[in-house]
């Protein structure tokens, strides 16, 4: 479905669009939309805990493409109604979660190459995804070029710098094309770091959850980022990410410095 909608009439911005990463609630005209690396995984079952423990819905897609594995972890919405979202966005409120540019790349690096080298990597980055890192960091002499070894974080993030935005694994491309900002008008966006609270009231609220649920959920969502180690950047790598990713710096309110502690705003 994703490359059918980024060639539908109109469709340009929209090549980060994923039907589980999108929720999409027509009745009250309210799309929530799930950012890599910024508690995808806490929100997924945070929705499907809610309409369970709310609407009694054991099937949070209510027994949509039931084949898919998918559809039992994540509420997904009929398809005409993500293409009323897409091709009507002004009917609907946006809302998303963004984290601190640094802070989200430190983490792409250490949940699928860091974990990956020690834990095994996710399937989905055995193949092309690993080669290419591998590639890049033997033409570049750097370790992590063969097989067993690991890719270091300055040599991910170089080859980050060296992609295209907009066209990149969506767990490390710049936050509005994955949030597709240039297609949809947000109505907040909240910065993980210190509107967690705030955003989840909102958002949770205007689906009719509990105060005391919205609460004990806010408590269990703690900013990924917590463990994050500045030491992992210096100023010059710090830089050209910032040089890289200077929209998202600017659009989502996060300092040029922030580098130096990726837990704050």
């Amino acid at each position: 479905m994703p490359r059918f909608v980024e060639r539908m009439p109109g469709g340009r911005g929209l090549a980060h669009f994923s039907q589980n990463r999108m929720y999409v609630n027509r009745r009250l005209g309210l799309v929530l939309v799930l950012n890599p690396k910024v508690g995808t995984t806490f929100f997924r079952e945070a929705l499907t805990e809610g309409l369970k423990e709310h609407y009694g819905l054991a099937d949070p897609s209510e027994g949509r493409y039931w084949p898919l594995e998918m559809t039992r972890e994540f509420p997904m919405a009929k398809i005409r109604d993500y293409l009323t979202a897409l091709r009507l966005p002004h009917e609907f409120e946006f809302y998303a979660f963004v984290r601190n540019p640094y802070a989200r790349l430190f983490s792409a690096w250490k949940d699928k190459f860091y974990n990956g080298h020690h834990q095994g990597y996710p399937p989905l980055f055995i193949g092309s995804r690993l080669n290419q890192l591998r590639g890049f960091a033997r033409r570049n002499g750097s370790a992590g070029g063969k097989d067993g070894e690991l890719i270091p974080f300055d040599i991910f993030v170089r080859f980050v710098l060296s992609g295209e935005l907009g066209r990149m694994d969506h767990h490390w491309d710049a936050q509005y094309a994955v949030l597709m900002m240039d297609r949809f008008r947000y109505a907040r966006l909240f910065r993980i770091e210190n509107q967690r609270a705030e955003g989840l009231g909102t958002v949770f609220g205007k689906l009719g959850f509990g105060r005391e649920w919205i609460a004990a959920r806010a408590d269990l969502l703690r900013n990924e980022s917590g463990n994050d180690r500045p030491a992992w950047y210096d100023e010059s790598l710090a830089g050209d990410v910032y040089a890289k990713f200077r929209r998202d710096f600017d659009t989502l309110g996060y300092d040029r410095d922030s580098w130096r502690s990726p837990t704050e705003t």
